[in-house]
């Protein structure tokens, strides 16, 4: 995969694993669920707003409270794995407004406003070989697989 870090005008390209210039469901679900292992420190499958705090640049730290109101669905204050693929779902729901599974062309350029992307933005980029693997699979070597 060539190129480095995603451009601050360009948050898709962290979720276009394959470098096609488009973005699969698959692949955003991929995305997401690495974000989620990084961001569950301790393991247990909730997420907490200290927890998440520590992977975000300031600009989404402030935007944070909103973000976990909007997941939250069970309003306890913290946001379950269930609640984080429920966001994940509709996020990429509402970026692929043809509804054909893929985030491309212009829909990309809706991807910036989303506030999802805010979410797994300081994560960084999976390698492409590692967004598609389940969370404890094996990685390639010299990956970074956590936090």
């Amino acid at each position: 995969m060539a190129g480095g870090p995603p451009r601050k005008d360009e948050p898709w390209k962290q979720y276009d694993v394959s470098g096609d210039g488009k973005v699969t469901r698959a692949e955003f679900r991929a995305v997401r669920e690495l974000c989620f292992v990084r961001y569950d420190r301790n393991g247990d499958g909730v997420l907490t707003q200290a927890e998440m705090r520590r992977h975000l640049a300031d600009r989404a730290v402030e935007e944070l409270g909103a973000a976990v109101a909007r997941m939250d669905r069970d309003r306890d204050g913290e946001i379950s794995r269930e609640e984080f693929e429920w966001e994940s779902r509709r996020s990429f729901e509402f970026l692929d407004t043809n509804g054909d599974g893929v985030i491309a062309g212009m829909e990309l350029s809706a991807f910036g406003a989303a506030s999802h992307s805010d979410l797994c933005q300081a994560s960084g980029r999976p390698q492409s070989n590692d967004a598609t693997k389940p969370p404890g699979a094996p990685r390639k070597p010299g990956s970074r697989s956590g936090p």
